[in-house]
């Protein structure tokens, strides 16, 4: 899916324009709307654009104007100039300006929507020819050097960034971040990648997300990334000298708020990219502001555990901005697992992953490879084959208890054994018990599964008709949900089979159709608590839902009333 903002200063025009494309089943669009340069510079400094369509001759800024303000942000942005001047000065500025077309507001409906569908085209044919992760990967060096690695492992190990930053080893000129300003920490992690892939082929695909990234930015900010612990992306990030005050607040500064919302936007595309192409889902989390250096290493640790706490419920695909998600009360002491056995710390690891991602099989293989450790333990060491074994049972314990399992639905295999306080005589009979568990676990995580599914469209629902008047675009509503936009588009249509959209103008229509009964209230204020723009785009959105205006409705059902 991609983003198109029409802009232009006459309301009638952006409204008729949005229902367009919103209408046109050929073209899967995310469609915003803007009534002035300066609004739609706001709404790029927060999401991603891809299509703007704007008009030429509006008041303050002109479309030239405009367009030199939103590739400083999204440099790759198609443009489309729509306008009612036919003046060949105009349209020679416009292509010395590298926009895609130039069209006349009395032409045609469907030359428009040609015209938007050739721009897409040429973005479908970019992504496939992967132009700007070529270009990355031709402009940055493979790996960062040795040195400046070192130091920022240093950082989130937790060493003190003084002693690190001033070695004799480190150049600071070449590097593109000030280690003596504050900075934002972003980590992006792949949980579930696609089944025997080689460590190689995702040491390849972390290094090209972080070229990506680098590809994306406009030059407003300042990065250094690392690959740390083999699985974690993390991103320490500034804004640039470039930046020339975008990104400042006269407040407070630095404008770190704004600095995240536009992260956000670029991080959906770095999502979309990396699902197309290698069909693995990347999440990403911000931290809880901007960070002191020598905070680094508590800000990564938090959102680590931020992350496993996350793991169980968490759909993929997400961003999470923890200024703003974060909960306190939501953290505990993760368990700690402490194993003489390498070997067995990682099938014991293998088995959370299995039990996340309701693997039954999986659950079933590793109990027994488990339980083979505990045996041999038992007869060779029964202070290490009972801490193995705790730790098995703390294992199923916790997930029985995050489930909410009760006893009531494990009768068959007696749940009550979980807790029993006396140690096992026959590991063999334990093992069965286990896996019969393990079985009951996988199960109703998946049905606990659905039911988040399915509580997850609800509250989109319930936001969606207790917001009818305010803002219900789609970035707006995955918010809520936690889902980058475009996942959620198709997250809504595949579970429901329709558009977001839909379910928009249906709840509308029913709530204008109830406040119409009351004759004390004007179509003017039914208009605005709805979210109308002006009466005339109610008007015209009644009567295409209904067949008839919202004066008409009302007039019928004084005629029923009266039978």
């Amino acid at each position: 899916m991609y983003r198109l903002l029409i802009v232009d200063d006459e309301p009638a025009i952006v409204e008729g324009l949005a229902q367009l494309f919103e209408e046109y089943d050929k073209l899967e669009l995310d469609v915003w709307q803007a009534s002035s340069a300066q609004e739609a510079i706001e709404v790029a400094k927060k999401m991603k654009l891809d299509i703007v369509l704007s008009d030429i001759r509006m008041p303050e800024k002109n479309g030239f104007q405009l367009i030199d303000e939103l590739v400083v942000y999204w440099p790759t942005c198609k443009i489309i100039f729509l306008t009612g001047y036919s003046d060949f000065d105009y349209a020679y500025s416009a292509f010395q300006k590298n926009v895609e077309n130039y069209l006349l507001k009395d032409e045609d409906d469907q030359v428009l929507l040609e015209a938007v569908e050739a721009v897409i085209r040429k973005l479908d044919e970019e992504k496939r020819n992967l132009h700007m992760l070529e270009k990355a990967m031709d402009t940055l060096e493979t790996y960062q050097p040795y040195v400046r690695k070192q130091c920022f492992e240093g950082i989130l190990a937790g060493e003190p960034s003084e002693g690190l930053a001033s070695t004799a080893l480190l150049d600071q000129e070449t590097m593109d971040i000030n280690m003596n300003a504050p900075v934002l920490l972003l980590l992006g992690h792949i949980r579930n990648w696609p089944r025997g892939m080689a460590y190689a082929k995702k040491l390849d695909i972390h290094i090209s997300i972080q070229n990506m990234f680098r590809s994306q930015l406009s030059g407003l900010l300042s990065v250094e990334e690392i690959i740390y612990e083999r699985s974690h992306l993390v991103w320490f990030i500034q804004p640039s000298a470039a930046s020339s005050g975008r990104m400042m607040n006269e407040a407070s500064g630095t404008d770190w708020r704004a600095i995240a919302e536009y992260l956000k936007g670029m991080l959906e595309f770095v999502q979309n990219t990396c699902q197309e192409k290698w069909d693995v889902e990347v999440t990403f989390y911000l931290s809880r502001g901007a960070i002191d250096w020598q905070e680094a290493h508590d800000e990564y640790e938090f959102i680590k555990s931020f992350m496993e706490m996350r793991n169980w419920i968490a759909p993929d695909m997400t961003i999470i901005d923890l200024s703003v998600a974060a909960n306190p009360s939501l953290f505990n002491p993760t368990m700690k697992r402490l194993t003489d056995s390498e070997h067995y710390e990682r099938l014991l690891h293998r088995l959370e992953l299995a039990f996340r991602d309701s693997e039954e099989d999986d659950v079933q293989r590793l109990c027994s490879r488990l339980f083979q450790f505990i045996r041999q333990d038992m007869t060779s060491s029964y202070a290490d084959g009972m801490r193995k074994y705790l730790h098995v049972r703390l294992l199923y314990m916790s997930r029985a208890i995050e489930l909410e399992l009760s006893l009531k639905e494990s009768d068959d295999i007696g749940l009550s054994h979980l807790f029993r306080t006396d140690m096992p005589e026959d590991w063999r009979e334990e093992e069965r018990y286990y896996i019969a568990l393990g079985r009951l676990i996988c199960t109703q995580a998946q049905h606990q599964q659905g039911n988040h599914t399915h509580e997850s469209i609800e509250k989109v629902h319930r936001f969606i008709d207790d917001n009818l008047g305010n803002d219900l675009s789609l970035i707006r509503l995955a918010d809520v949900v936690y889902m980058n936009p475009s996942y959620f588009s198709r997250f809504y249509k595949q579970k429901t089979g329709r558009n977001v959209m839909n379910y928009i103008h249906e709840a509308k229509l029913k709530a204008a159709q109830s406040m119409l009964k009351d004759a004390s209230m004007r179509v003017q204020a039914i208009s605005s608590l709805l979210g109308f723009t002006s009466p005339s785009y109610f008007s015209i959105f009644f009567k295409k839902m209904t067949g008839m205006t919202p004066q008409e409705f009302r007039e019928r059902m004084d005629e029923t009333a009266m039978k």
